[in-house]
């Protein structure tokens, strides 16, 4: 039996395709209308495989048509997809798991039950945003090989600019304030490094508070922006500093769009 699913969302869409007996074939691309996107990754795989039914998640899928290029369409829920996927790659029976895409969704997942707890509108698509906006770059891979390039103290304020032994729990390189410093020599790789250390850091921030407030050690991140190293290292550092474990699945970017085969098998 071939299971595939489609998780559709604002700035990329991946594919799943499970074959019994065989690997999971997966594709990803960057969603140009969520209705043409889909037809797109369908297509490719019906070149290959055999199957009447999608399973369809993420931010788009609500706004496809329940028959697309002759497949019938199935939705599932997305925060249920997240959990589901992020628990079954890393073998956890209970987690904080965390879509890192777009926006940020946090969901605290279980075997038997889902819960969103929250998450924050800052991700991929503040990259991206915040890249077009102040350099005129959109692309995230030319915009991360500048940031690994440049130095975000050249435009943040850090703890050490103000007190240079640091304070309270606060070492001198952290940040006090994001965008407060703009030295006169900054680069266009020194921008992007700081549009970086602001989406990772707001990520991280807002992942360890829920996670302390749930009461849960266990952080599982997936989605697309989990791609990003400039991001995720400093996540994963805010991460480390609350006491918090993490861990990033192989084929974590598919999560979801695995997440929604596995509760639709439910």
């Amino acid at each position: 039996m071939t299971r595939v699913a489609l998780d559709i969302g604002a700035s990329y869409s991946k594919l799943v395709v499970l074959k019994e007996g065989s690997q999971m074939t997966t594709r990803l691309i960057k969603t140009e209308g969520f209705e043409k996107t889909a037809c797109v990754l369908l297509r490719s795989a019906k070149q290959q495989y055999e199957f009447e039914e999608a399973i369809v998640t993420g931010g788009g899928s609500a706004q496809l048509p329940s028959t697309l290029e002759d497949v019938s369409i199935k939705r599932v829920d997305e925060i249920s997809a997240i959990g589901t996927g992020g628990l079954k790659l890393t073998g956890l029976k209970e987690a904080i798991v965390v879509s890192m895409g777009t926006g940020t969704a946090i969901t605290h997942a279980t075997p038997e039950k889902i819960t969103h707890l929250g998450g924050t509108g800052v991700g991929g698509g503040t990259l991206i945003g915040l890249g077009k906006l102040l350099i005129g770059e959109t692309n995230p891979q030319k915009l991360e090989q500048l940031a690994l390039k440049g130095a975000n103290t050249n435009i943040d304020l850090t703890v050490g600019d103000l007190y240079p032994k640091g304070i309270g729990n606060l070492s001198p390189q952290a940040t006090a304030s994001n965008f407060a410093k703009i030295a006169s020599n900054y680069t266009i790789e020194d921008i992007s490094s700081a549009i970086h250390n602001l989406v990772g850091q707001t990520m991280g921030i807002v992942i360890s508070l829920t996670a302390k407030l749930a009461g849960i050690e266990d952080v599982v991140l997936v989605g697309t922006c989990t791609k990003n190293k400039c991001i995720l290292n400093v996540v994963r550092l805010i991460l480390g500093m609350r006491k918090l474990k993490s861990v990033v699945p192989e084929k974590a970017e598919f999560a979801i769009a695995y997440g929604a085969i596995l509760v639709e098998e439910k």
